[in-house]
């Protein structure tokens, strides 16, 4: 295939990609957002040190890829672009927030978008999935079986040989190109705090924005990531991941296991009424799988008195406000949203 070059231009806060000779691939206007929001809270917690205790509200970023999901794919869209890709290829769950995200690429880019989902895709009420397919993404089932190989390299060659002019974003959008995205995310905060925090707590999925932020840290902060999914394997997986991908920089962070609320995407209670409090007293909304997770970790941590006093903490909202719609589709009945500003 013929690699087709471009250049990137800034202009009024818009990354614009010019390129020539690529029929529908010129002038598309991708946005370099001002920097989020980072709002200084009272905690709602027993406890606590005397503490300065910040949310980075990514969530308010003001991309349609919500959250992190911004920052993960900025990099990969304009290397995509630049190289003259037409199509974005990519995997990811039923009512994942990276498929959500994925759903605006060709009304921001041009570029066609594949997308490989884990299990079946024909429910009609799944609201991620109904988004994505009104925004023209082709959504293509896999069993669960051949799913876990999505990160081996030779089911990936035999799987893009059917894309030829298409570029393979990993599941979560975690790669070499999303640690760039979010290690801006930490260069913001340490500008808006005038100093570096102290402590960043974060929420881990795939395991890009914790690793994003320990690069753009360096091992001046300490960063705690809080998986949302249960299972020593898992676990193990996701340690090994993050070794591969900020071992190099820096030692000062851990993975605290201890809230994954029984598995992925699990609501219990307890849980669901954390996120009631949390919003009732902050106004801050949280999002059902990730972030309120961290929230109940940085709850632990605050209440045992386990964070050194006079220090600056900041806890990274990474949006999937989007996770609603699932939410109620799935849990519905047993749990009642209305005390939320949730559609």
């Amino acid at each position: 295939m013929k690699v087709l070059r471009s250049k990137v231009v800034l202009r009024d806060h818009f990354l614009y990609v010019v390129q020539s000779g690529c029929i529908g691939m010129a002038n598309f206007p991708f946005p370099d957002l001002p920097p989020s929001p980072l709002h200084r809270i009272q905690v709602p917690f027993e406890g606590g040190t005397g503490c300065d205790v910040y949310i980075k509200r990514d969530d308010l970023l003001g991309s349609p890829l919500q959250g992190n999901k911004f920052r993960k794919l900025k990099y990969n869209l304009l290397h995509a672009i630049e190289q003259g890709f037409r199509e974005i290829v990519s995997f990811g769950g039923a009512y994942s927030n990276h498929v959500h995200a994925l759903s605006f690429i060709p009304r921001l880019t041009g570029l066609s978008v594949t997308c490989y989902i884990r299990g079946e895709i024909d429910d009609p009420d799944n609201p991620t999935l109904r988004f994505a397919r009104e925004k023209g993404i082709r959504l293509i089932p896999v069993t669960r079986q051949s799913y876990r190989l999505r990160n081996d390299a030779a089911f990936q060659e035999a799987l893009m040989r059917k894309h030829p002019k298409g570029f393979l974003v990993p599941e979560g959008g975690t790669n070499a190109y999303a640690l760039e995205g979010v290690a801006e995310c930490a260069n913001e905060i340490s500008a808006q705090l005038g100093a570096d925090p102290f402590l960043c707590i974060v929420p881990v999925g795939s395991g890009g924005t914790m690793a994003g932020l320990i690069r753009g840290f360096g091992s001046n902060v300490r960063v705690i990531g809080v998986p949302a999914f249960a299972g020593v394997q898992a676990m193990q997986e996701i340690q090994q991941r993050m070794e591969n991908m900020a071992g190099d920089v820096s030692r000062n962070w851990e993975l605290d296991g201890r809230f994954h609320f029984g598995g992925f995407a699990r609501m219990t209670p307890e849980l669901f009424d954390l996120i009631l409090a949390f919003h009732q007293e902050t106004g801050i909304l949280l999002d059902p799988v990730y972030t309120c997770k961290m929230i109940a970790a940085f709850r632990d941590r605050w209440s045992r008195g386990d964070i050194e006093s006079s220090a600056d903490i900041v806890l990274i909202h990474t949006g999937g406000i989007q996770g609603w719609g699932g939410f109620r589709q799935r849990f519905g009945e047993k749990y009642d949203t209305g005390q939320l500003p949730v559609m």
